[in-house]
């Protein structure tokens, strides 16, 4: 969908480009040709955005993949018991939470402040695991990863299509 939009949008600038350079040769003066240029001028503004959109949406997508990564890992490793070496996978999920400032979720963005919401919860979520996973207590390791999954089903949820 997401592609057919911005498609669509580099279509639609495209085709007002050539309108306007199509009659390059002739003189342009009056009212016509300002509200034309105005008009190239919003086009090029709105593509730019989609841009910045579509480029947040990828940061978004490749951090839930990564994040996702990470999760895995950790669950395998509260498993197998393996609790020092959740460290490394805790500070790629920090570092994965930091990106989401500023990113929007898919669908519900009416909804936007429950959204960063969220991705705070998500972030000082992660804080505490860490603190847990400095304090070895595996019990508190194995509760605040699950704080961080149901943090992460609620977005699921509430902004995902």
């Amino acid at each position: 969908m997401k592609k057919v939009f911005f498609g669509f949008a580099l279509m639609t600038f495209l085709f007002f480009s050539v309108i306007s350079h199509s009659n390059m040769g002739e003189k342009h003066e009056g009212a016509g040709h300002s509200e034309a240029k105005d008009h190239q001028e919003e086009m090029k503004e709105h593509h730019g955005e989609m841009e910045e959109h579509h480029g947040k949406m990828e940061v978004l997508h490749h951090s839930m993949e990564i994040f996702e990564d990470h999760t895995d890992r950790v669950l395998d490793l509260i498993l197998s018991s393996h609790f020092a070496d959740l460290e490394e996978s805790a500070r790629g999920m920090k570092k994965l939470a930091d990106g989401l400032e500023g990113t929007k979720p898919h669908k519900n963005l009416k909804n936007i402040d429950k959204y960063n919401s969220l991705v705070s919860d998500l972030k000082k979520g992660i804080g505490e695991f860490e603190d847990a996973i400095k304090g070895k207590d595996p019990l508190e390791i194995t509760d605040d990863f699950g704080k961080l999954i149901n943090i992460c089903v609620e977005c699921h949820i509430s902004f995902r299509d």
